[in-house]
């Protein structure tokens, strides 16, 4: 009898504990919208979200993308509200068709959440399909370190097809 109620004990504590893996969260990085369609010389805006950010202190990427279909404006970059305006912005040609873009906080301290890194405009200059793709994405904490590597964040491309 009291193995019956050792073994009824057991699987009463092993059928109700919880043996699933919890869904693991991902940092999402992505343009917002993903996709757009214009007409040669008109414009685009392009929005760069994060979701599920923590201690994010400076971030940067590359963007690239079709230079002889779209360009973008160099003066078009603005950063956005996730970083309750305390940051500054750098934005460097590495080469036509590849923007880097840089934001960083003053002081201490990271953020923690979701929203708007920065936002910019296209032009349409030739008919086609432009690809819009990160790539060499950094993002570290306000003592330099690296907070995650680019195979543990969940990439968006955009594209902007110009007719």
């Amino acid at each position: 009898m009291k193995i019956f109620i050792i073994l009824v004990t057991a699987l009463l504590v092993f059928s109700c504990s919880d043996t699933t893996d919890p869904e693991e969260i991902y940092l999402t990085l992505k343009f917002t919208p993903s996709s757009q369609i214009i007409q040669i010389g008109e414009n685009a805006n392009f929005t760069v979200s994060i979701a599920e950010a923590k201690n994010i202190f400076a971030f940067s990427c590359e963007i690239v993308f079709t230079e002889n279909i779209a360009s973008i404006s160099e003066d078009s970059f603005l950063v956005g509200a996730f970083w309750n305006n305390e940051q500054t912005i750098s934005l460097n040609v590495i080469e036509e068709g590849i923007y880097s873009v840089a934001i960083g906080l003053e002081g201490t301290g990271g953020i923690d959440g979701n929203g708007d890194l920065f936002s910019f405009e296209m032009s349409g200059l030739e008919q086609g399909s432009c690809n819009l793709e990160f790539q060499n994405i950094t993002l570290l904490d306000d003592e330099g370190i690296s907070l995650t590597d680019s195979s543990e964040i969940d990439v968006s491309g955009g594209e902007l097809v110009v007719e």
